[in-house]
């Protein structure tokens, strides 16, 4: 069985959004679409709870994935990873 790296590497759309794939990856999800509670349209989560949430109704998928991107990376940084 590959590694995760291996797997990543293997894909673009992994490569350009290495932050949702590690992620998704290592057994955390993201969810794309909006959502009542949070009223929000793009989320990204693990065993532990919300790590990001945020975008906008006026947002393109890509930039929602880069949203996420970015905001995986910055709850990242905050936890040390």
């Amino acid at each position: 069985m590959p590694s995760r790296k291996q797997k990543k590497a293997d894909s673009p759309l992994a490569d350009a959004y290495s932050n949702v794939a590690d992620l998704v990856l290592g057994g955390g999800w993201i969810e794309l679409g909006y959502e009542y509670n949070t009223r929000t349209y793009a989320r990204a989560l693990d065993e532990g709870g919300m790590l990001w949430s945020g975008g906008r109704a006026d947002m393109s998928l890509e930039e929602l994935l880069e949203a996420l991107e970015e905001g995986i990376a910055q709850s990242n940084e905050e936890m040390g990873r």
